[in-house]
């Protein structure tokens, strides 16, 4: 019926002809004598058909319409951002080129940016959470707001086996709240109550923010992780509080997908650090509560990299470390959640490496002075290089060799030897055997170090009582060196 009214259609319902030609022929007429004679004139040349002419007709009546619109909008004032306007940079708020290590859980997270921790169920990302907000107990306390359904009890339980004081849990040095508690006693949504507590939180900024989960949060305002466009309205909430305050995200991985966070790409563009907690295997261990690894997927400022990494890793997948959530026992001893970075892992490692090259003790020094040994005890039988060979593949604590790479390591070695003058190879049978035959050893010979140390028990030696030809040192008599070790007859 309202067709028919409007003339789109006749009385017995087709559709009346000429409308569409009297639309276009009154777009044509608004658009003034001028436009007219400059298409008339384009057709006339045949630089336009029908067609093209209604397309260019819309065309200049959508522009119109546009500039119509243009002209309702309301003037706007320019800004000055000139120097009299915003006065002079002052030097002491820059940085250095090597950005400042972040107060919190060892330098993983800091004093101010926006981090995003993600991992599987179980990974210890409510431990590590609540440790950050006892290290801001002191930089003007910490907010826990828990939408996971932890419980607020439940993680204060937790804090005081880290080793938060009663005095702390009962004046909330960690204020630990349930939105979804509050918004019911308030006949509100738990979205809006959410929005409603950061505001607040602007005005007086903690020491530290957690949002736990990122998941809960988009759910309560309806939105899907898998959105771009609500990932950052969710993170937009804390765009203020970023840049005043150190602000926790914690989120979980996809099934599949576990070197990311899950959802939109957004989680990673929009945070200042991405940091990964990556489940690891570790043997059975009671006073073990988590382990994992800890990876950076995102470092905007450079300080993980700077402060825990190593100076070989960068970019995508920087591992920064490991985090150990242990057991305590008791108020003197309290739960422990350590962060262990992969720079400090390294020079422990070096140091240990050092120290056991030093001594002797290193898996390399070992297998050389297990082998040197072998050669020594055989006396002038000396031993062949499978029997050498056999020794190594069945070595314990880790040191054996697969057989291959074992010859490889035997002949290496006893050429080493030989040139050295350390040992000797002698023809017996169908074989050859290695004797050892140390004349004149040379301290400063690289293989000294490695060999004698180790069969001496790490004592200082004197070439003098080296043995001669794999025979025994010449004993001291009670009246001095022996006539061997004096030369005499």
């Amino acid at each position: 019926m309202a067709l028919k009214t409007a003339g789109e259609l006749d009385a017995d319902g087709t559709p009346t002809t000429g409308r569409e030609d009297e639309r276009f022929t009154a777009k044509l007429r608004a658009l003034g004598p001028e436009a007219l004679v400059r298409f008339a004139d384009a057709v006339r040349r045949g630089a336009l058909d029908l067609q093209g002419l209604n397309a260019a007709v819309t065309d200049v009546t959508k522009r119109q319409a546009r500039a119509l619109l243009d002209g309702l909008r309301p003037d706007v004032e320019p800004i000055s951002i000139g120097l009299d306007a915003l006065g002079e940079i002052d030097l002491s708020t820059l940085t250095s080129s090597v950005p400042e290590r972040g107060p919190y859980l060892d330098g993983l997270v800091a004093e101010r940016g926006l981090t995003l921790l993600a991992g599987r169920g179980g990974v210890g990302k409510t431990w590590i959470a609540l440790r950050a907000c006892m290290d801001a107990v002191s930089a003007g306390g910490a907010v826990y707001m828990d939408l996971d359904g932890n419980g607020v009890e439940r993680l204060y339980g937790r804090l005081r086996l880290l080793g938060l004081s009663d005095a702390e849990i009962r004046t909330r040095a960690v204020n630990v709240v349930d939105p979804a508690a509050i918004a019911a006693r308030n006949r509100a949504g738990t979205w809006e109550t959410v929005q409603a507590i950061l505001k607040g939180l602007e005005a007086a900024p903690p020491g530290l923010l957690v949002l736990d989960s990122f998941a809960k949060l988009i759910a309560a305002m309806g939105g899907s992780e898998n959105d771009a466009a609500d990932c950052n309205r969710i993170l937009a909430t804390v765009e203020y509080l970023r840049t005043v305050t150190a602000v926790i995200v914690i989120d979980h991985v996809g099934h599949e997908a576990t070197a990311r966070p899950r959802g939109a790409a957004a989680k990673i563009d929009t945070p200042d650090s991405v940091v990964m907690l990556r489940a690891v295997e570790s043997p059975p261990d009671d006073e073990l509560i988590a382990a994992a690894d800890l990876v950076a997927v995102k470092d905007r400022n450079g300080a993980l990299r700077a402060h825990l990494a190593t100076a070989a890793d960068f970019g995508l997948g920087m591992p920064l470390g490991r985090v150990d959530v242990r057991h305590g026992h008791g108020a003197r001893a309290p739960h422990t959640v350590t962060v262990t970075s992969a720079r400090d892992a390294a020079a422990s490692a070096s140091s240990l490496a050092a120290a056991e090259n030093a001594l002797g003790l290193d898996p390399d020094s070992r297998r050389v002075a297990e082998l040197a040994r072998v050669v020594e005890e055989s006396g002038h039988e000396g031993v062949s290089a499978t029997e050498l060979v056999e020794v190594l593949t069945g070595m314990g604590d880790g040191l054996a060799l697969p057989r291959q790479q074992a010859r490889e390591w035997v002949h290496d070695c006893v050429a080493r030897w030989v040139a050295s003058r350390w040992v000797t190879e002698v023809a017996r049978g169908r074989g050859r055997r290695v004797v050892w035959m140390i004349a004149d050893p040379n301290p400063a010979d690289p293989v000294y170090p490695a060999v004698y140390p180790a069969l001496q028990m790490f004592a200082p030696i004197d070439p003098n009582d080296l043995p001669r030809n794999g025979g025994p040192v010449p004993p001291e008599s009670d009246d001095g060196p022996s006539d061997a070790r004096r030369g005499g007859a």
